[in-house]
């Protein structure tokens, strides 16, 4: 029988079909971390974070696929079915609609972002502020290990000397 809850205590599986369940399960606001996606290396080093969430308007660029190379904006975002569905790229079908073609997020990698909504940028600034918090204490952790480094080699020079 399988599960119809999402365990909180899941955080990963080498077995594809508890990761498909875990997938199907998320609640919403695990379902939107699914669905982030790379940044460009021009983004990624402004932002100072690899990944975001995909959104509407964003500009990005298809990396895998038979449309790989492609840039398009993002048209609408499905949470439910994890799927992204882009402007320009589209299937003609059978009666002659075109419909777009959905992609995973993770096929994708974000050129631009759409900076008009406000709980993006309050995220970015969050960001922004955490890299420079972790900066600091990557500084101060590498200062303490020179600081013991010395001490381990003026013992050493101790010992020598005895």
């Amino acid at each position: 029988m399988a599960a119809t809850k999402y365990s909180r205590g899941w955080h990963a599986s080498s077995n594809a079909r508890n990761q498909r369940m875990a997938r199907r399960l998320a609640p919403l606001h695990m379902r939107i971390r699914l669905l982030r996606t790379s940044l460009s290396k021009e983004l990624s080093e402004r932002y100072e974070t690899n990944t975001m969430p995909v959104r509407a308007g964003d500009r990005v660029k298809i990396m895998v696929g038979d449309h790989k190379g492609k840039m398009s904006k993002v048209h609408f975002v499905n949470h439910k079915l994890l799927k992204v569905y882009l402007d320009d790229v589209k299937v003609k079908k059978a009666d002659g609609r075109e419909v777009p073609i959905p992609f995973q997020a993770s096929n994708l990698q974000i050129i631009s972002l759409a900076m008009e909504d406000k709980r993006r940028l309050k995220a970015i600034e969050r960001k922004k502020k955490k890299a420079v918090v972790n900066k600091t204490a990557e500084e101060s952790n590498n200062e303490k290990r020179a600081e013991k480094e010395e001490a381990k080699k003026e013992v050493k020079k101790a010992e020598v000397k005895k």
